[in-house]
C-alpha cells in the first residue's frame, strides 16, 4: 500500500483534525510550543491508530517536525537517539511515549529516502539506524508473538506493525540481519554472563532465515558461526537431531569420533562465548564413560589440564550437580573458572563444597 492509498483509507476527519493540530503547533511560538505539542500528538495518536494511519503520518512527518512535534522531547536531536532504546519505549505501553517514538522512526525514514535533510544525521546514518532498530525487535517485522506485543492495544500493535514492515521494506532485509549479527557479536564481545538475549536472537534469526524470509543466504552475514554454535557445533548434531537422538549417537561413537566430539564442542564454545544444549549431554556423557576427555571437552590448556588434575572429584561433582541441558552455558564458567587457576585459591574449593553438600 503506498502512502497515498494509506492515507485515503483513513477517516477524512480524523486528518482534518491532525492537520489543524500540526497548524496550530507550528504557529504557536516557541515559549508556548508545549501548549500545542501535546493535542497535536493526541490526534498523531489517533491517526497512527488507525488502518493505514501509518502512512497518513510519513505524508505529513515533515511538516510535524518543522511544527515542532520534537521540541523539549528526548527524541529533538535524532543524532542523539540509540536504536537499543527503542524496543524498551515500544513495550512500554506509554500511548504518548509510542506516537513520539513511531514519529521518531519515520522521520530517519524521510532522511534514509532523501525526503528530508537533518544536519546531524546523514541518509546512511539513517538507514543505520532503522537497520539495527529492526535488527533489535525482529519479532515484530516478521509478525512473531511476544509478551510484550501479546499484552499491547491491538490498534498500537497494527501499528507497530505496519511501520517496521515500511521500514523493513526501505532498509532491505540483508541489512537487517546483518545489523542483527553485529549486535549480538558485540554482545558477544563482552562474554556476558546473560545471554538469553542472545540465544532468542539467534533462535529467530534460524528460523526465518530457515523460512524464507530473506533471499540472501545467512552465510553470506556470517551467521552459520553463530547458529552452528547453537544447535549444530559438532558432527553428530550437524541436523539439529534432538537432545535424546545425540545422547543416543553418543554410545555409539568409537573412541576417535567421542575425541573429535569433544574437541569440537569446545571450539565452538570458545570461539563465540556460546554453550549447545548438545555440549551438556556430551560432557555428562564423558563424566560417566570417559573422563579422560573432559579437558578436551572444555578446551582446556596446560592451566586448565593442571587445575582439573587438582581438582577432578570437585569438577566432577560440579558437573553432576550445576550441568545440565538446561544450565549448559555454565560449561563456559566452569572452563574458565579451570583454565585461570581459580580453584588454586585456597578459599574457592572449600566454598564449592559447601555449596555442592548443602
Amino acid at each position: 500500500m503506498s502512502e497515498a492509498e494509506g492515507s485515503a483509507s483513513v477517516d477524512p476527519v480524523l486528518l482534518k483534525r491532525l492537520d489543524s493540530a500540526i497548524e496550530r503547533l507550528a504557529k504557536t511560538s516557541d515559549k508556548f510550543k508545549l501548549t500545542q505539542q501535546g493535542p497535536a500528538l493526541d490526534q498523531a495518536a489517533r491517526v497512527l491508530r488507525a488502518p493505514g494511519g501509518v502512512g497518513a503520518c510519513a505524508t505529513r512527518i515533515g511538516a510535524m517536525v518543522d511544527a515542532g512535534i520534537f521540541r523539549g522531547t528526548d527524541w529533538d536531536e535524532p543524532a542523539r537517539l540509540k536504536p537499543v532504546l527503542v524496543r524498551q519505549t515500544l513495550e512500554s505501553n506509554d500511548p504518548r511515549s509510542l506516537t513520539v517514538e513511531t514519529l521518531s522512526e519515520l522521520r530517519f525514514l524521510a532522511i534514509a529516502r532523501g525526503d528530508r535533510v537533518n544536519p546531524g544525521v546523514s541518509g546512511e546514518q539513517a538507514h543505520r539506524f532503522l537497520a539495527q532498530v529492526l535488527g533489535l525487535n525482529l519479532e515484530r517485522l516478521f509478525g512473531a508473538s511476544s509478551e510484550a506485543a501479546r499484552a499491547q492495544d491491538p490498534e498500537w500493535g497494527a501499528a507497530l506493525g505496519e511501520l517496521f514492515k515500511r521500514i523493513g521494506e526501505e532498509v532491505g532485509y540483508t541489512r537487517v540481519f546483518d545489523a542483527v549479527i553485529d549486535e549480538i557479536w558485540r554482545i558477544l564481545t563482552q562474554r556476558p554472563i546473560q545471554i538469553d538475549r542472545v540465544r532468542t536472537m539467534i533462535g529467530q534469526l534460524s528460523v526465518w532465515t530457515q523460512d524464507g524470509a530473506s533471499d540472501s543466504s545467512p552465510s553470506g552475514w556470517g551467521a552459520d558461526r553463530l547458529t552452528s554454535a547453537l544447535f549444530n557445533p559438532t558432527a553428530a548434531c550437524r541436523e539439529d537431531p534432538g537432545i535424546e537422538v545425540y545422547g543416543e549417537r553418543l554410545t555409539a561413537l568409537d573412541n576417535m569420533a567421542l575425541s573429535q566430539e569433544a574437541a569440537g564442542m569446545a571450539r565452538a564454545m570458545h570461539d563465540t562465548g556460546l554453550v549447545s544444549a548438545y555440549h551438556a549431554v556430551l560432557l555428562r556423557y564423558l563424566r560417566e564413560t570417559r573422563r579422560d576427555l573432559i579437558p578436551d571437552c572444555l578446551g582446556l590448556t596446560a592451566t586448565g589440564r593442571d587445575s582439573y588434575s587438582t581438582y577432578a572429584e570437585l569438577v566432577d561433582a560440579l558437573i553432576d550437580r550445576a550441568i545440565t541441558v538446561e544450565t549448559a552455558q555454565a560449561i563456559y564458567g566452569l572452563s574458565l573458572l579451570l583454565e585461570r587457576g581459580i580453584l588454586h585459591l585456597s578459599a574457592m574449593p572449600p566454598a564449592l563444597w559447601r555449596l555442592i553438600l548443602c
